[in-house]
């Protein structure tokens, strides 16, 4: 009974190691179904920032187009203004030899004869002078706005291009170290899941794997064993046999005694010649 209950426990010890290890390799497998799920959600994660660095790209070339258009803008207005500014000069000008002009005829007027006509043709000629007067200084503060305005203009769009440059190089800065620390990120996780798909798992399937075979053997080895028949315990021992045991020393005392007898007399008998020998 206490053999059928050993065996008994050693199999079912046996038997729950065996469920334990058969329930690790389920979790093993499971392990690689989650590595599996978490490598292709890194790579999603890396196609949207992929996705993320198109964006930016794209945003990059609207900008691009949008600074290229200002310049074009700026040139023009600029060239309008310095138009406008020639212009002006040109009609400064004028308007210096106009006022000398009214001046000259205002002193030639006060040398002629007063006579009606020359009167009136003096204030005709000075209307008419005051007429090209004023409309060249109608057209120099209207050319003086215009280039005002003008280069208002070419400021401001310079303005936005400056603004349009720090919004470009920031996009930049943001894809070549923000995006690009993220992207090596990403990859080195892929990476660390990858590794530890090819070897952690695999090493420890073999392991448990080497453990299930070890626990299935233990238990086939168990299996068959099994009692026959109740165990009984004799009231008179079968080991020591006095008798036999007193048979054979007293046969091997008599042996002895004869041997130890013989060697006596020999010594006896043939003392000088041993002795001889001896001190030769």
């Amino acid at each position: 009974d206490t053999l059928r209950g050993t065996i008994a426990l050693t199999r079912g010890g046996a038997e729950v190691r065996k469920a334990k290890i058969e329930a690790d390799l389920d979790f093993i497998a499971a392990k690689e179904a989650r590595n599996d799920l978490a490598i292709e959600a890194q790579r999603r994660e890396l196609t949207l920032l992929e996705s993320k660095s198109a964006r930016v790209d794209m945003r990059l070339d609207r900008l691009a187009k949008t600074r290229a258009t200002r310049e074009r803008a700026v040139t023009a207005t600029e060239a309008v203004a310095a138009a406008a500014r020639g212009r002006l000069t040109e009609a400064r000008q004028l308007l210096t030899k106009a006022l000398a002009s009214e001046d000259g005829s205002a002193g030639a007027g006060r040398t002629m004869d007063d006579d009606a006509v020359t009167e009136v043709l003096l204030q005709t000629a000075s209307r008419e002078q005051a007429g090209r007067v004023g409309d060249l200084l109608v057209t120099v503060n209207d050319l003086s706005a215009a280039i005002y305005m003008h280069t208002l203009v070419a400021d401001t769009l310079r303005d936005a291009i400056a603004g349009l440059d720090e919004e470009m190089a920031d996009l930049r800065l943001r894809k070549e170290v923000d995006l690009a620390k993220t992207r090596a990120d990403i990859e080195q996780k892929i990476d660390d899941l990858k590794l530890f798909a090819e070897h952690d798992l695999p090493l420890e399937r073999a392991r448990l794997e080497a453990d299930l075979r070890a626990v299935r053997v233990q238990i086939d080895q168990l299996t068959p064993l099994e009692t026959v028949g109740r165990f009984t315990v004799s009231a008179e021992p079968v080991r020591p046999r006095k008798l036999r045991a007193t048979g054979i020393l007293t046969a091997l005392a008599l042996c002895g005694g004869i041997f130890l007898a013989f060697a006596r007399e020999y010594y006896r008998r043939n003392r000088s010649e041993i002795l001889a020998s001896g001190d030769r």
